[in-house]
């Protein structure tokens, strides 16, 4: 796993787009804040002080719909075995949750005739290895964090809520902070979904990201952009 080590300054962004499923490693020096103490567990503290990233791109660990049939064995067991032995090792988890979380909620989004559409809807029990993982922040300004319309927006903040997973980027919860190391991380995350931040409209990326900088002492900005199909 290649890793990066950078020296940030206070009001620092750093910006990470996530697209793919590419996993990598930020080592940040942070600087010592009059913030809260830390709340999220750390390794060892260093004499650097070195504050390390794991960030992934597209996370989904099954989805129920179109079919349960398309849910891996065993509730998804071991869908993570391979990736938790470098998960472990990083001060914080970073990824972008592709889909809802919930167990009974109807598709929101329009799929036609439902033969080329992609919507994702993870059961309670599956998400739960999000939690398993370590994962300290899921990205929700994507293009599918709507399949499911408010119902299941509401579903997937409340499981990150409960299992104390931070989360930015929609418009119930544009933005969100983490202290670790003493050092205040902020989130915040665009796209040009519905119910997402709108990336395509720069008042409004300014204004959260100046809001957002107010709160933290190194400050994550994500976007997702592109496109699926023709």
């Amino acid at each position: 796993m290649p890793v990066l080590t950078l020296a940030i300054k206070r009001n620092t962004i750093i910006l990470a787009t996530i697209a793919g499923v590419v996993l990598f490693s930020h080592g940040l020096y942070a600087k010592k804040s009059n913030h809260k103490p830390q709340d999220v567990p750390t390794a060892t503290k260093s004499k650097t002080d070195i504050i390390s990233l794991d960030i992934l791109g597209d996370v989904m660990v099954g989805s129920s719909y179109p079919s349960p049939d398309y849910l891996p064995d065993s509730n998804g067991a071991s869908i993570l075995r391979y990736a938790l032995p470098y998960l472990q090792k990083a001060d914080l988890r970073l990824a972008n949750l592709e889909g809802a979380i919930a167990d009974t909620v109807h598709v929101f989004k329009d799929c036609g005739d439902g033969k080329n559409c992609y919507a994702f809807r993870t059961p309670l029990r599956y998400a739960r290895w999000l939690k398993e993982a370590n994962f300290n922040y899921l990205n929700l300004a994507n293009n599918h964090s709507y399949d499911f319309g408010p119902d299941g927006a509401a579903s997937t903040l409340n499981f990150l809520m409960q299992n104390n997973i931070r989360t930015s980027g929609i418009l119930q919860h544009p933005l969100d902070t983490i202290t670790v190391r003493n050092t205040r991380i902020g989130f915040v995350s665009f796209a040009p979904h519905k119910n997402c931040l709108d990336l395509n409209n720069d008042s409004l990326v300014t204004a959260y990201t100046t809001l957002a900088k107010t709160k933290c002492d190194i400050l994550i900005v994500f976007f997702h952009g592109g496109a699926e199909g023709a």
